[in-house]
């Protein structure tokens, strides 16, 4: 959403802690997400997370999704990963393995709801 630019340009700046990968294909940009880490909550946070429509369900968003996980449980003090996304790609996170927190009807905009989700990360 447009409100989100200036957010989303800060994280662009990537403060110490987040990151963000980037997919391209033939020089352009199709895909996107990131991630940051906050020791003192032992918790990681998904965000950022966008794959261009005319590339979705070719696995691009899976492997974004696997590979921020991976590099999270790096992280071995970190036991949850946690993130935000709409009624439209929940059952994504669902199928991956998240749960749901919670809902809020039109969090991000009128008809677009926010579903707060969660994972835990598995004992080394």
């Amino acid at each position: 959403a447009s409100h989100e630019r200036d957010e989303f340009a800060g994280f662009l700046a990537q403060p110490e802690g987040e990151y963000l990968l980037v997919v391209s294909s033939d020089g352009e940009v199709v895909a996107c997400g990131g991630y940051f880490v906050d020791a003192a909550k032992r918790a990681a946070a998904l965000c950022w997370n966008m794959v261009h429509p005319a590339h979705h369900r070719r696995g691009i968003g899976q492997w974004l999704l696997m590979e921020r996980l991976s590099r999270i449980r790096e992280q071995r003090w970190v036991d949850v990963v946690l993130l935000d996304t709409s009624q439209h790609s929940a059952g994504f996170y669902l199928r991956c393995g998240f749960v749901v927190d919670g809902e809020q009807i039109d969090g991000y905009a009128a008809g677009l709801h926010r579903i707060e989700m969660n994972q835990r990360m598995p004992l080394p």
